[in-house]
């Protein structure tokens, strides 16, 4: 797909939704790259605050360059205020889809899997973050991000998702005259 009429899609969901697998097969099928927060973090961070701020200084960077790339975060939190400007600043529109797996599949999935990536540590168990993590983000969509452009289950098969989120992609820049 032609990238030159939009630069990012941002892939917003909650921990375990799934939407890591469906930015990467995402980006596979567009031919974009993919740069995940949870990679920062392995990447940068340690569960400290400055290992959290480097990391999100990396994925920051993403967002902000003009090249063409799947982002994919939670959407909500201390840092999404950057996020909005540094979307902004790399002088292409963006859009939001977003992965809305019921809080209590998120859990599951979390559970059976583990969390491998370094989190700083509030002190909350995880089983309590999740939840607030789909008011925030629930809230967020509501409030602060542009309305997604195509909403995915997070319980289909990843290609069906895809094939539907492509799509949504090509109609959205068909409507916007994109070459």
């Amino acid at each position: 797909m032609d990238a030159r009429g939009l630069a990012k899609v941002l892939v917003l969901g909650n921990i375990g939704s799934g939407k890591s697998t469906f930015a990467r097969a995402l980006g596979t099928a567009l031919g974009w790259s993919r740069h995940g927060i949870d990679e920062a973090r392995r990447a940068h961070g340690d569960g400290s605050p400055a290992g959290e701020a480097r990391a999100w200084a990396e994925f920051l960077g993403h967002a902000e360059s003009s090249a063409p790339a799947i982002l994919e975060c939670t959407g909500s939190g201390p840092f999404m205020d950057l996020l909005r400007l540094a979307l902004r600043r790399s002088g292409h529109d963006w859009a939001v889809l977003w992965v809305d797996t019921p809080p209590e599949e998120c859990l599951r999935r979390v559970e059976g899997r583990g969390l491998d990536i370094p989190y700083p540590d509030f002190g909350v168990p995880i089983s309590e973050v999740i939840p607030m993590v789909a008011r925030n983000l629930a809230r967020a969509l509501e409030e602060s991000w542009p309305r997604p452009l195509h909403r995915i289950a997070g319980l289909e098969r990843t290609d069906v998702e895809v094939a539907h989120a492509v799509q949504a992609i090509s109609d959205w820049l068909a409507r916007r005259g994109a070459p």
